[in-house]
């Protein structure tokens, strides 16, 4: 009877006892996510890779790696793609057209496993999804090139531009934009000349557009309005404009209108600030950058009514 007793005791203590014990111990699940959590892995957004014929180097991103492992990068065609790298980052490099497989692997504690495999694609230059450009008349603040247009460029050929219609629009070889010197539409080809072979890749349609003046209708401002010339041109950012004002008699409207701009040989903008009493001016505009008489803007001045009298305070 003793015996038995002593049993029972020590099978209430074992089951008081080995859940707490079993509680301390990491459960199956919580080892597996710990594993997967350090494992190495490919950086999503190097998983494809496109790249250029002797284009710009791309990148193979690993994530996770260990400090103690060596990661090696292979290449399944070499004669189109090659690949190098020792840590958690590859460079990669198109040599001709097609595809290739990048397989990479690591080495810990001289076990050798497969972390994962990158596509590439390689591409022959071409041009960009609708190509076009705007301009206006005359020559650009910038030098704007249309090679810009040119997708997977190869680093080792050679580009050339040429304008269907240099009266209209001037480019170099390179496709920078000389001068645009009356409105119409253009189409500068663009070929490219790799290892002695010539290829046309296309035309981009460039737009020449002429500034404007909208004189549809006359100005009606107050005497303490602000008034800003360029709300009404058109295809005129950073041209040079040369301005006079007249009243309706023809004469200098200094007494009615003063002007504000950053001087006078490069005129980014005209501003009047200080429209100082009533009366009409005429605002003539002529583009110096792109030898244009826009034509006159009129502009009717009229008493402002002043905040005290406007209030219903």
């Amino acid at each position: 009877m003793k015996t038995f007793k002593k049993r029972i005791a020590l099978f209430l203590c074992a089951a008081m006892i080995i859940p707490s014990i079993l509680g301390l111990l990491p459960c199956v699940s919580t080892l597996a996510t710990a594993s997967a959590a350090t494992k190495t892995t490919i950086a999503d957004w190097t998983k494809k890779l496109t790249v250029g014929v002797q284009g710009t180097t791309e990148y193979i991103s690993l994530e996770g790696t260990k400090a103690k492992a060596k990661y090696t990068y292979t290449s399944s065609d070499t004669k189109t793609v090659t690949v190098s790298g020792k840590g958690s980052y590859a460079t990669v490099k198109g040599l001709k057209t097609g595809s290739a497989t990048i397989t990479v692997k690591q080495t810990l504690n001289k076990k050798t496993t497969k972390v994962g495999t990158v596509k590439v694609k390689v591409k022959a230059a071409s041009l960009y999804k609708d190509s076009t450009y705007t301009c206006s008349i005359g020559v650009p603040e910038y030098q704007y090139s249309v090679g810009y247009f040119v997708e997977y460029r190869n680093e080792k050929a050679t580009y050339e531009c040429t304008s269907s219609d240099p009266e209209t629009l001037e480019v170099d070889k390179e496709g920078i934009i000389l001068n645009a010197k009356k409105a119409g539409v253009v189409d500068v080809a663009i070929t490219e000349t790799y290892k002695g072979t010539t290829r046309n890749l296309g035309n981009v349609k460039v737009t020449v557009s002429a500034p404007a003046l909208d004189t549809s209708a006359p100005i009606e401002i107050g005497t303490d309005d602000y008034l800003d010339l360029y709300e009404f041109l058109t295809n005129a950012e950073s041209h040079v404009l040369e301005v006079t004002e007249t009243d309706a008699a023809g004469k200098e409207a200094t007494a009615l209108i003063e002007r504000s701009y950053y001087d006078d040989d490069t005129t980014w903008y005209y501003s009047y600030h200080s429209l100082t009493k009533e009366g009409t001016v005429l605002i003539k505009v002529f583009d110096k950058t792109a030898n244009l008489d826009l034509g006159t803007l009129t502009v009717n001045i009229t008493a402002s009514v002043s905040d005290d009298e406007d209030s219903d305070y």
